[in-house]
């Protein structure tokens, strides 16, 4: 099947970011699998008992802190096929061959709704996730729990060469622009991408988007080591959406 392009890769300035403020990678593994956004203290309203206000603070007046939330964070792997027909992790850096075949595995650090698009050199766009064939066709995901894309199969290069482009998004509320199910009866749904992007930017700033690559060590002697990408939404304010794009050059 032939992967076919997507949106624009992050801004400039964003890059330009890293390269001035290169994130610790100690710090955006922390942000990912444990930290938490500063709790809100929400103030309590004051009680007048009949006599006149208390000279003590009433316990139940005291300020009190929210309940804590996760920072939003996704994680991929891509995969590629070996010619056992075995799966192995690979750098999305690699340049692909014709009859090469490749698959994403993406987990959420939250419970919410994620979404992948890929577009193609020729302009068309295709949603795969939410898929009729993944997760009963709902894009409601729970944390931790990865997904395959394309759920059971690969995503194989043609003979034609080009850069494949890959979206992917993770966000505590559904996206307007975007369906949260797709069902088998279902036309598949026409994405623009321009307005996709636009949408994501509105809720999250680029700058706020930071990434690590992340090794792991081999489940079994001798096996390669997992190879995934973090992205995290590093901001203490606008802390609803991340998103990442995934660049593949095939030759």
């Amino acid at each position: 099947m032939r992967f076919a392009p997507l949106v624009p890769l992050l801004a400039a300035g964003l890059w330009g970011a890293f390269a001035a403020h290169p994130p610790k990678s100690r710090d955006i593994q922390d942000m990912f699998h444990k930290d938490t956004l500063p709790q809100p203290v929400v103030p309590k309203k004051p009680r007048v008992s009949p006599s006149g206000p208390s000279k003590r603070p009433d316990p139940a007046t005291l300020p009190v802190s929210a309940p804590s939330r996760r920072r939003v964070g996704l994680r991929y792997r891509l995969q590629m096929e070996s010619a056992a027909g075995a799966a192995a992790d690979v750098d999305a850096a690699r340049i692909f061959r014709s009859g090469e075949a490749v698959r994403l595995i993406v987990d959420s650090n939250i419970d919410g709704f994620l979404y992948v698009l890929l577009t193609g050199s020729s302009g068309k766009q295709t949603l795969l996730f939410p898929h009729p064939d993944i997760n009963g066709g709902l894009n409601r995901v729970t944390a931790g729990v990865p997904y395959t894309v394309p759920a059971g199969g690969w995503f194989r290069f043609d003979a034609t060469p080009g850069e494949e482009r890959l979206l992917l998004a993770v966000s505590r509320a559904p996206l307007e622009n975007l369906p949260t199910r797709v069902t088998p009866d279902e036309a598949k749904p026409v994405v623009g991408a321009e307005v996709l992007m636009a949408e994501l930017n509105r809720q999250v700033r680029s700058r706020d988007l930071v990434f690590v690559k992340e090794e792991t060590p081999a489940a079994q002697p001798g096996a390669p080591p997992v190879q995934a990408v973090l992205w995290v939404n590093a901001s203490d304010t606008d802390n609803q959406t991340v998103y990442a794009t995934v660049v593949l050059q095939h030759r």
